[in-house]
């Protein structure tokens, strides 16, 4: 890391093609390595949680990004404002049969009765 900086001050200066390139070669590596710590680390967070599944959803929520939403997400079903989560999803799977015909049939994509479409 103290080398992608030394290169990205020299490239600041120097303007120089060469230098940017040099920046952006060890920006990567460093990019990399902080990518590859972090998955070693995940990794044994993870292996330390041994066979307690509620250790284990423990680590997930510390691994997994994001937080936990408190509120529900309104949307307007029919011109009504609901929140309730049943109503949301049978309402997004019947959207998505009416959108259904729309599909069209590609190579190597799989139709309703198991067949793959072969065009």
């Amino acid at each position: 890391m103290r080398q992608r900086d030394y290169f990205h001050s020299k490239a600041k200066k120097t303007n120089l093609s060469e230098d940017w390139a040099s920046y952006r070669c060890y920006g990567n590596r460093a990019t990399n390595a902080i990518k590859r710590a972090k998955a070693v680390y995940n990794k044994c967070l993870l292996d330390n949680s041994g066979n307690d599944h509620k250790a284990f959803w423990r680590t997930m929520k510390k691994i997994l990004p994001g937080g936990r939403k408190t509120t529900s997400p309104s949307i307007s079903i029919g011109g009504t404002l609901t929140s309730d989560k049943s109503l949301i999803t049978d309402s997004f799977n019947k959207m998505m049969m009416m959108m259904k015909p729309l599909f069209k049939c590609h190579k190597g994509i799989l139709v309703d009765d198991g067949t793959y479409c072969g065009h």
